[in-house]
């Protein structure tokens, strides 16, 4: 059975102690709703409209994703207790069988021509996903899936990422400095590094891209064209830009004590959004680190126009 797994692919400190951390992980697919429920947290994850049917059916066949514990039925959100040996026996052999099942029809529906954005749909829960996930606040996501309470695969999907954390030790970076997923050895260092910036996050908005489905080339070439392809058009797809950020150089305001201040909204650091009531100031989701995605131009869609989108 394929295992819930968690690596770190970056993980950075600014001087004034805010971690930022970058997490490759592997999970059932039937918890990714659940995952993504944790706004804070940046997220890309492998497609079933970018996995070729083959693949995924290769997936399924033989190793279908299996719950982590077979418990027992009742009234409530939580099993009570686990299934006699016996019935677990039992259990797995319906869950097998349904997975072939499906891998059969699935089959068919290849023959047919259906594209996998459709056909792979119905195996979707028969399988695991690759996902990378960035965030400078991660206690919220510990506190409610690590709990007892929680559904048992994203519960041990929790406990990997945070003894992954534990782990690890994050590297101190300066303002001008970038964390930065799947380069080098996750960070870009002012005139140390091989590549110029612009390309250092060409090549971690690609690696974090790819994750969509599940291969990973990290050339300067793949990301020039794969970038381009996310960025250089009309519709812009960002979210793999939400993974990169350099410390701020003023984390907190600190003029409020002067009676009557005007906040020097003008003035913030770019790539700056907003301030919270503590007065830190916060890129996007992060906190204390500039991201990526907010020093872009048109990152996002302020204005709809359906004229503009035929």
């Amino acid at each position: 059975m394929p295992k819930i797994t968690a690596r770190i692919v970056a993980d950075s400190i600014s001087p004034t102690g805010q971690r930022i951390t970058t997490v490759e992980t592997e999970f059932h697919r039937w918890i990714l709703a659940e995952f993504n429920t944790h706004r804070q947290l940046s997220k890309n994850a492998s497609s079933s409209r970018a996995i070729p049917v083959e693949r995924v059916m290769d997936m399924v066949y033989d190793d279908p994703a299996e719950p982590v514990q077979w418990g027992s039925n009742n009234a409530g959100m939580q099993s009570n207790g686990e299934l006699s040996t016996a019935n677990v026996e039992g259990a797995r052999v319906l869950w097998r069988l349904a997975a072939r099942t499906l891998h059969g029809i699935v089959g068919g529906l290849q023959v047919f021509g259906l594209h996998k954005q459709w056909a792979n749909r119905l195996i979707e829960n028969f399988t695991f996903v690759k996902h990378v996930s960035t965030a400078t606040e991660w206690a919220n996501f510990f506190h409610l899936r690590r709990d007892l309470a929680a559904q048992p695969e994203i519960r041990e999907l929790a406990d990997r990422i945070y003894e992954a954390m534990q782990r690890s030790q994050p590297v101190l970076l300066q303002p001008g400095d970038w964390h930065m997923p799947y380069y080098d050895d996750g960070v870009w260092i002012k005139g140390e590094s091989e590549h110029s910036l612009a390309d250092a996050l060409k090549i971690s908005t690609s690696c974090c891209a790819q994750v969509s489905y599940r291969r990973h080339d990290d050339s300067l070439e793949k990301a020039e064209s794969l970038f381009s392809r996310l960025m250089g058009g009309r519709i812009k797809h960002a979210s793999p830009t939400e993974h990169q950020a350099t410390p701020m150089e003023t984390p907190f305001y600190t003029d409020h004590l002067v009676l009557g201040a005007e906040f020097p909204i003008g003035g913030w650091e770019n790539g700056v959004t907003h301030l919270d009531r503590s007065l830190h100031f916060w890129s996007g989701n992060f906190q204390g680190w500039v991201q990526h995605r907010q020093l872009i131009t048109g990152h996002d869609c302020k204005h709809y126009s359906p004229e503009a989108s035929l």
